[in-house]
């Protein structure tokens, strides 16, 4: 796909609908398991946005009893069984369906026989094999339950009278979608016209815009089938016909782009790795501002940080506040799941930060700005993702587009640059020396002890030689004095 059909099915994702043609909707039983799975779990998690056009329905309600009963690898065992067997054939049989038709265990165990060669008792073991994928494949998606959930939204058809001016419209207009089955020369040669016009007329009816996928690359759709660029006439015409957008898609491109949206591999649990694309297209547009008020108000209770930049700046800082993010990096490899239920997801990552700020300070009674600084964090973090839908059959996932909350577990400081406009020597601690002050200006020797010295009271002044115990002996009063 082209960069800017990518940014258009970006834009329209959300609130388009979806329309398949007849061919999209009956891979989903003619791929691979793995394959078809994944097909399911997209139409099961917008199934909501999901339209199908009357004449798309016709055809697939036709087509779909020969699908569902043909058994796709007894073709390939009739060719094992004849002689010579003609390899070549069959290996370009593994081509059909977008090369997604058979599983790989299935091509390996083909491939090994064309080397070792083929014998009854491996064409029985083959057999039994296939059926059980046949059996597997048709369990997983079971026709009759799919066709009711995911494609019953099915479009009115035309009235006798609209039928047969399109018909007459689709024979005079020589580049109508679909042009090229004119050489079919049966009675569906039309099919695609009808469809494009049932697809201008729903949307119309809704007022929305259309994703429409289909596996027809010919010159009916687009412009350069190699590179799937839809013809321009084509998304024009709709345009000015419903004053909606259209993108032309092919399904498997189609399921690449879903891909951002949906977990992409489909035979984990969870498979995190997607999680994290997922995370880090979320906080791409998300995060900055938000992360940002987080960290000022972490640092406004934690002066760790503010102590280790003043110095690496060699400046007082009073306040640090940050402006704006500069530069961001998360690093989705060092993670730890916290919690993982059927709700949401919570996992504990750190994201490299730069950052601006101002500095400020207030020294030598003045308050003082020196410019703006950067710096570079580490912030841990911890993140909660609320799970939108998680598929039944893969655990497929798909997150919503906010982040539910993000915690800031601890801040690491890396380093900081400056292009700060003061001098040191502005405000010196030399401005206001301790000289100005000196304890010389108050010398102990101005209040010596000396001028109130203990001699001026000296204990001989009042020596107990003046209360001697002698003058008042026990001898003077005597017990015979006041006796019994």
């Amino acid at each position: 796909m082209t960069n800017t059909h990518i940014a258009s099915f970006k834009n329209i994702w959300e609130d388009s609908l979806l329309v398949f043609d007849t061919n999209s909707l009956l891979r989903i039983y003619e791929w691979e398991i793995d394959k078809a799975i994944e097909f399911k779990d997209v139409l099961k998690y917008k199934v909501e946005s999901i339209w199908i056009p009357h004449q798309v329905n016709l055809e697939f309600s036709k087509h779909i009893e020969d699908v569902e009963t043909n058994n796709k690898y007894t073709d390939i065992i009739k060719r094992l069984e004849k002689q010579p067997i003609k390899w070549g054939k069959v290996r370009k049989v593994f081509k059909r369906w977008e090369s997604h038709g058979y599983e790989n265990d299935f091509k390996q165990r083909i491939l090994e026989m064309e080397t070792t060669g083929v014998s009854s008792e491996k064409l029985i073991e083959l057999k039994q094999f296939t059926d059980n994928l046949h059996h597997e494949h048709r369990r997983v998606i079971p026709i009759n339950s799919i066709f009711d959930e995911l494609f019953s939204n099915v479009g009115e058809p035309f009235s006798i009278s609209e039928e047969q001016k399109l018909l007459k419209e689709f024979d005079e207009t020589p580049l109508a979608p679909g042009f090229m089955d004119r050489e079919k020369r049966n009675a569906n040669s039309h099919g695609d016209f009808f469809i494009w016009k049932q697809m201008q007329r729903h949307s119309v009816r809704s007022s929305r815009n259309v994703i429409f996928i289909t596996l027809d690359q010919k010159e009916d759709w687009f412009r350069d089938k190699e590179q799937q660029v839809p013809r321009e006439d084509l998304l024009k015409e709709f345009y000015d016909e419903t004053h909606n957008s259209i993108v032309i898609i092919s399904l498997t491109s189609f399921l690449e782009e879903c891909s951002v949206y949906l977990n992409e591999d489909i035979r984990e649990l969870v498979a995190y790795s997607s999680i994290q694309d997922e995370v880090r297209g979320i906080f791409d547009e998300w995060y900055p501002e938000q992360l940002l008020v987080k960290v000022n108000e972490y640092l406004e209770e934690d002066d760790t940080i503010k102590d280790e930049m003043e110095n690496v700046l060699e400046v007082c800082i009073d306040t640090v506040s940050f402006e704006g993010v500069t530069e961001q990096h998360f690093n989705f490899d060092d993670h730890e799941i916290i919690e993982d239920d059927e709700c949401q997801i919570v996992f504990n990552t750190y994201v490299d930060i730069t950052a601006d700020f101002d500095a400020n300070a207030h020294c030598g009674g003045e308050d003082h700005n020196f410019g703006t600084a950067s710096v570079e964090l580490r912030v841990w973090i911890n993140i909660t993702v609320e799970k939108e839908w998680q598929s039944e059959d893969s655990n497929r996932v798909a997150f919503k587009r906010e982040a539910e909350s993000l915690e800031i577990i601890d801040i690491e400081f890396i380093g900081a640059t400056s292009d700060l406009n003061y001098e040191p020597d502005d405000y010196e601690p030399d401005d206001y020396e301790p000289d100005d002050y000196e304890p010389d200006d108050y010398e102990p020797d101005d209040y010596e002890p000396d001028d109130h010295e203990p001699d001026d009271y000296e204990p001989d002044d009042y020596e107990p030689d003046d209360y001697e115990p002698n003058d008042y002996e026990p001898d003077d009063y005597e017990p015979d004095d006041y006796g019994h």
